[in-house]
């Protein structure tokens, strides 16, 4: 179970909505948003492996622990990256020195957005659905990319995980409907539910990443 950060705050009042498509607008904008902090987590992880001699590492990934902040009514802290990568058992930020830079890698780790209950059930669907394993195999290949000295470019690392990423928001949809088509004739408010979820998901799909963006964005460090 995820803990707040003893000094957390809260994310204000919770968002109001003027229609549908305002929900669904913001809901591809939270997904463009947790993909691009997975991008920059994936950078991140390769600028470590140029500091170092070239060692294979093992890379897992947990549930998040911790949180820098509380949601208001009718809304949940999200947290931003799909979970807690681990590297070897151990979180990124023990393979830095520095006070600041130690910090700076836990707030990645631990930031949140506060989204409406929905969007974070979304979230976790399509985390088991794959996405949270995309984001592991993306920060595992960018280490091995840059420790063999490989090409300083991680284009190609974004493009499989932003297609995996998509592929994790198709299937998580789909098995929101075969649930909905389940509770159908049985429970008509988890069926509703589950067709917002569905939805959701959806319009996760219309994020609008790609990888020569993210490359852009968050190119392999240079040493």
């Amino acid at each position: 179970m995820s803990r707040s950060f003893p000094v957390s705050m809260s994310h204000g009042q919770p968002q109001t909505y003027g229609s549908a498509e305002a929900v669904l607008v913001h809901a591809a904008e939270h997904a463009r948003n947790r993909l691009l902090h997975s991008c920059e987590a994936i950078s991140w992880i390769g600028g470590l492996a140029l500091r170092g001699p070239a060692v294979a590492r093992q890379f897992s990934i947990t549930g998040a622990k911790i949180q820098d902040a509380t949601a208001g009514s009718g809304e949940e802290a999200a947290h931003v990256l799909v979970g807690q990568l681990l590297i070897d058992g151990k979180p990124p930020w023990t393979f830095v020195t520095g006070d600041a830079e130690k910090v700076a890698w836990l707030a990645r780790f631990m930031v949140t957005s506060a989204v409406p209950a929905p969007f974070n059930v979304a979230d976790s669907a399509a985390e088991r659905a794959g996405l949270k394993e995309a984001f592991r195999q993306a920060c595992e290949s960018a280490w091995r990319q840059a420790s063999s000295k490989g090409p300083r470019n991680l284009t190609s690392v974004y493009a499989l995980f932003l297609k995996s990423a998509d592929q994790a928001f198709q299937r998580a949809e789909q098995g929101k409907q075969n649930k909905r088509d389940a509770a159908a004739t049985k429970n008509a408010s988890a069926s509703d539910e589950r067709f917002v979820e569905s939805v959701i998901l959806r319009a996760y799909r219309l994020h609008g990443v790609t990888a020569a963006e993210a490359n852009k964005l968050f190119p392999l460090p240079q040493t």
